[in-house]
Formats: structure tokens, C-alpha cells, sequence
């Protein structure tokens, strides 16, 4: 493939990303947060079988959790999808909620934790994992008043 021809290819991915985003964000505007979730959950877990990475992550599973019987491994395979469909149909709504909505998603077991970090005065350093939507998480710190700063590293 010449490097036109790679370029168009390359635009034409770019294009269909941008109107896929697009169109989950036009969703995002006239459906509630958990039909567009459950939508995405769904729409992900019929589509996975179409999905190479479907295959790595069953082989992924059995090297792991051998003892894991097949359908488990299978069920535990489709619950990856469905999550990361979930994360696709929640993620609009993250940042356009109202101050304070977040917590209704979002629950923070131990709520003396943000009062001690207000009142630390040194600072703190909280570690998470890129897991699920952890930028609602992340929303709810903010929402808590916290100055808070993000780093990352890249995998």
C-alpha cells in the first residue's frame, strides 16, 4: 500500500471514529444515562464475538485461571465487554453532570477520607488503576473540592 493510499485509509478511520464519538455524544443528549449504559453493554457483548481481542482475552483467561471451567471463562470474557460497553455509554455524562450529581454513581465508602486530605496540609497522593470508569471517580474528588492534580504514565 503506497502512502496515499495509507493516508486516505488512516482519514477515512479518523472520520469513522469521529462520527462513532458523535454519535454516542448525540445519544448522550436525548437518552438517560443507564438506557445509554445498558444500550452500549449490550451493543458491546453482540459485537465481541467479531472482535479479535475477544480470542487473546479467552486464551488470556485460560493461561491464567486454567482451573476456570470454559463457561466462566466465557461469561467472565463477555463481562469485559459489557463493562467496557458501559464505560462507552456512561463517559459522556461524566463531566456535564451538576456539582453533586456524581454521587448518586459514584460511592465513597469512608467519607472521613476527603476531609483528611482537605485538612492535610502537606498534601497527599492517591494511586488508582485505569479501571472501569474511574474518571467518575475522579469527577467526585473534584466535586469534593479537592485541588487535585493528575498524573499518568503510559502503558
Amino acid at each position: 500500500m503506497s502512502r496515499d493510499n495509507k493516508s486516505c485509509f488512516n482519514k477515512f478511520c479518523d472520520l469513522l471514529g469521529y462520527g462513532a464519538v458523535s454519535f454516542v455524544f448525540f445519544l448522550a443528549k436525548i437518552l438517560p444515562i443507564q438506557l445509554l449504559s445498558l444500550f452500549f453493554g449490550c451493543l458491546a457483548v453482540l459485537l465481541s464475538p467479531f472482535i479479535p481481542t475477544t480470542y487473546l482475552v479467552l486464551r488470556n483467561l485460560e493461561y491464567t485461571m486454567p482451573e476456570l471451567p470454559l463457561i466462566k471463562r466465557i461469561y467472565t470474557m463477555f463481562m469485559v465487554w459489557y463493562n467496557l460497553g458501559q464505560f462507552i455509554g456512561e463517559y459522556p455524562y461524566i463531566y456535564k453532570m451538576k456539582k453533586g450529581k456524581i454521587f448518586k454513581y459514584v460511592n465513597i465508602i469512608d467519607k472521613n477520607f476527603i476531609e483528611e486530605i482537605k485538612n492535610n496540609k502537606t498534601g497527599s497522593i492517591i494511586f488508582s488503576g485505569h479501571l472501569s470508569n474511574w474518571e467518575a471517580g475522579l469527577r467526585a474528588l473534584i466535586d469534593s473540592n479537592l485541588k487535585i492534580n493528575v498524573v499518568f504514565r503510559e502503558s
